[in-house]
């Protein structure tokens, strides 16, 4: 059997915003009491002959998707303000990964639970400057180890004096690159983390596949569980194929592959599904071979080897074809014992294992081949009632999103996953995912949707068949971008999002408001109305959308500027994180429709519940209530005071548009191509929104801890544009000095369909181009763990 792990890939950007409108959440009864937090300063140079400044493209220290709250306690009395406090907490669950901020070496590790920190980690960056982790449950790494940006080096807890407290890192930042809480070496980590984004590790979580021999049926799961679409590859009736997995050109995503013994051949399949050329590995009619595929010299891309029961070893395919010198492991001649591939200790580099079904015990070496010790390995759970142990088949994969992969089995008689997802309450803890009970399925694991937020064969999945398909798919790309870049990464988030743009949109990024020939009718995936809103949002990405307003429908501008309004010109995640569907559709100004707000709703529950594993969390809220109406208001007080929204500016890159990319992108339809409203998004209007907002308040600082938010949406400070519809008239608040609000509206969901004639070749998917050497590694990255049997 072979399992497949993870492996380390490019990640991609996901921004932060952790200021907080705190005396409006007051007001509105949304916050605990304390003054109004206000925009900090940019990050500052670093204090005079200290010599190191962070960089600014480090990654914040808790990864995507992990919710992370924390405010400026720089300075902050503690213990009676016979000291002060030299960092920031970041607030966050127990157990949750942390990682090293910038590549590095680890300069200092504390193992016992002892003094103010308790557990710690002291990084030294390769800028010179020194990075402290304190209160961790675990450390992961070594002092000298080498450790790259965004590589999992702890796990959060409550070690030291925050013990009993909430579980949290306190971070601090020495620029002096020393070891200590000495200042001026010390400076206020808030102006950094703020401006740092937030990257997935690795993608996010694997999610498992079986494939049966007798039918060449592959049954798929997500990370979370959820269906994907079945598909048949391979010979129906071979018995002597057997499944593989592994990303074979690098690019972040898995997928599957074939090992036929009698001819000892690999088949590689691509991640459009396209069959790649043969690879020949082995010797044919062997039968006590089970392939492996694994990233054993940490360059992204998976290569695929053997390992062999009659003599306990490992090879793989190393240096332009050939195979490398054999690793034993294991027990010579057990026909019950079974390979695993897998990155153990969250390096971005796979190593190897052995499953014996007889004993159920699991060895594992290291990078280097040394063997771990078995009580660093997690448990496997109890046998199902029933089973053999002889229908357990080992799987490996990074089952909890923490970057470090660990053995799951497969019950092939009860059809389930049994798959280790340790926690601080419960070491012991795993989950189940369902499977078909078939006695001849082989388990394997991997990324199947890679860096993308959502895929299509997920939106299928959720709602079905979805009309223009082509449309939708060339969407995708530019809309997971978007996604990660505002935090849409929870299943609350997704949920909302995917809601609001199915109804607004039908989920293409082309729509164009149908029955209206105004030359500001709505238009992209979250429908852009008025010249008022077309001016705030050219202001913030520097285009000329009041010139060109048919940019609104171009492929690459239609997400940014759903992001933009889900973050900027409001902050909706804040009503998607309390489930509060109502709110969400008063703060994007849906008019109230008890018929409409529960098609979005029921929209709603069926992609959070598909994020979810299945299950819909407790205080969902659909009805539009008072508290709804207050918590929408609260996503854009910011905009009715004329503040801006966010703590710092933007980022280049990360919430901004590549002009010169514009052209390239899938294209909007030309103007004529409006066309009534269908089915799918025919739900109604939205309400007028003000077009000013009353004067900009003077800006200010609080370093008072308050209840924070988490840090999610962009930090960026966008234009001010207008207030929210939060009641069932078209008045601004009476807060506000807005005028009139605008004649124009855009349809509730006003989706179009695009003419034939406006997507184009150019804006399909792109397509694999990897070729069967793409498997095999360079003769410049021999590994540690294997090497060529020749010089």
């Amino acid at each position: 059997m072979a399992s497949r792990t993870r492996c380390k890939r490019p990640r991609r950007a996901l921004t932060l915003a952790t200021a907080l409108v705190t005396g409006a959440l007051v007001l509105f009864g949304l916050a605990g009491p304390a003054g109004a937090q206000t925009p900090p300063p940019a990050p500052a140079p670093a204090p005079a002959g200290a010599g190191h400044t962070p960089p600014a493209n480090n990654t914040f220290p808790i990864p995507a998707p992990y919710q992370v709250n924390f405010t400026d306690s720089w300075h902050a009395c503690r213990d009676g303000c016979s000291r002060k406090h030299k960092g920031n907490d970041l607030l966050t669950q127990g157990g949750n990964p942390e990682v090293a901020v910038e590549n590095g070496v680890i300069a200092k590790v504390q193992n016992e639970d002892r003094g103010l920190g308790g557990l710690t980690i002291w990084l030294r960056g390769d800028s010179g400057v020194a990075y402290y982790y304190a209160h961790n449950s675990a450390n992961l790494v070594t002092v000298g180890q080498r450790v790259t940006k965004g590589q999992i080096i702890g796990k959060v807890g409550d070690t030291g004096n925050a013990k009993g407290g909430p579980t949290h890192i306190h971070f601090q930042i020495n620029v002096c690159g020393q070891l200590t809480s000495d200042e001026p070496c010390t400076v206020d980590p808030y102006p950094f983390l703020t401006s740092w984004p937030q990257d997935m590790v690795d993608g996010g979580g694997d999610g498992v596949a079986w494939y049966s021999r007798k039918t060449a049926g592959w049954g798929l799961r997500n990370d979370v569980g959820a269906d994907l679409s079945p598909m048949k590859f391979g010979p129906a009736g071979a018995p002597d194929v057997l499944p593989v997995a592994g990303d074979w050109d690098g690019d972040g995503q898995d997928s599957v592959g074939l090992y036929r013994r009698s001819t000892a051949t690999f088949t590689l399949r691509d991640d459009e599904g396209h069959d790649m050329a043969p690879i020949h590995f082995g010797t044919p009619g062997r039968t006590d071979v089970w392939p492996i595929a694994g990233d054993f010299d940490g360059d992204g891309r998976d290569t695929i080897g053997l390992y062999q029961e009659i003599d306990a070893t490992f090879s793989i395919l190393v240096d332009n074809g050939v195979r490398s010198a054999p690793l034993a492991l294991g027990t010579a001649f057990r026909a019950d014992a079974l390979p695993v591939v897998g990155d153990w200790d969250g390096d971005g580099r796979d190593s190897v294992g052995v499953y014996q079904q007889a004993d159920g015990t699991i060895s594992l070496v290291d990078d280097e081949g040394r063997p771990i010790d078995p009580a660093f390995v997690p448990k496997l759970g109890p046998r199902p009632d029933g089973e053999s142990p002889f229908d357990a088949y080992p799987v490996a994969g990074d089952w909890d999103s923490d970057g470090r992969d660990t053995v799951g089995l497969m019950w092939r008689h009860a059809g389930k996953f049994a798959l280790p997802t340790p926690n601080l309450a419960d070491p012991a803890a795993a989950r189940t995912v369902e499977a078909a009970p078939s006695m001849d399925a082989l388990p394997v694991a991997g990324d199947w949707n890679g860096h993308d937020v959502v895929t299509l064969d997920e939106l299928r999945q959720m709602f079905g068949p979805l009309p223009d398909e082509a449309t939708i798919a060339a969407g995708l790309p530019n809309l997971n971008q978007a996604m990660l870049r505002a935090g849409i990464t929870t299943p609350a988030r997704k949920a909302a999002f995917l809601a609001t743009l199915r109804a607004e949109s039908g989920l293409r990024y082309d729509a164009v408001e149908g029955g209206s020939d105004r030359r500001y009718r709505g238009r992209g995936f979250i429908q852009l109305t008025g010249d008022f809103n077309y001016r705030a949002a050219g202001k913030y990405f520097d285009l000329d959308l009041l010139g060109k307003p048919e940019l609104a429908a171009n492929g690459l501008v239609s997400p940014a500027i759903a992001a933009w309004y889900w973050t900027v010109a409001r902050d909706i995640n804040l009503a998607a994180d309390r489930l509060d569907m109502a709110a969400v559709n008063i703060a994007i100004g849906f008019r109230p429709s008890q018929a409409r707000d529960t098609m979005r709703c029921d929209d709603f529950m069926t992609v959070l519940r598909y994020y979810s594993g299945g299950t819909v969390p407790d205080g969902v809220n659909c009805a539009r209530t008072a508290a709804s109406r207050r918590l929408a208001l609260a996503t854009a007080v910011p905009m009715i005071a004329g503040g801006p929204m966010f703590a710092v500016p933007a980022q280049p890159g990360v919430v901004g548009i590549d002009k010169g990319a514009i052209a390239s992108a899938p294209p909007a339809p030309p103007a004529a191509a409006a066309v009534p409203p269908t089915a799918t998004g025919s739900t109604g209007t939205k309400l007028p929104r003000p077009t000013t907002t009353a004067p900009r308040p003077k800006p200010g600082r609080s370093t008072t801890t308050t209840r924070p938010r988490p840090p999610t949406s962009p930090t960026t400070s966008g234009p001010a544009t207008s207030d929210p519809a939060t009641t069932t008239t078209t008045a601004p608040p009476a807060s506000s000095s807005t005028t009139s609000a605008p004649t124009t509206t855009s349809a509730d969901g006003s989706t179009t369909s695009a003419p034939a004639d406006s997507t184009t070749s150019s804006s399909s998917p792109t397509t694999s181009t990897a070729s069967p050497s793409s498997v095999v590694p360079d003769s410049t990255t021999s590994t540690t763990l294997f090497q060529s049997q020749y010089p």
